[in-house]
């Protein structure tokens, strides 16, 4: 149909797959840190990182539990 691509993306990136896979914002958002945390986690490589269909960058939700917020 005639659905506007950003529709369309955003349905795309919200879907689930076998491990919920979450975007920087709302993994940022459930650990209760800014998203630049979670940025620099993902740039450092010590969080885990998936490419979702959009190219965007994701974060397993699983990978929020081993997570840990360093004071500094």
């Amino acid at each position: 149909p005639d659905t506007p691509r950003w529709a369309r993306v955003r349905r795309r990136r919200r879907a689930v797959t076998k491990s919920e896979v979450l975007l920087p914002a709302e993994a940022a958002r459930r650990l209760g840190v800014p998203t630049r945390v979670i940025v620099q986690a993902m740039y450092e490589r010590t969080i885990p990182r998936v490419r979702l269909e959009d190219g965007t960058l994701g974060i397993p939700a699983d990978a929020l539990d081993t997570f840990e917020v360093r004071a500094g």
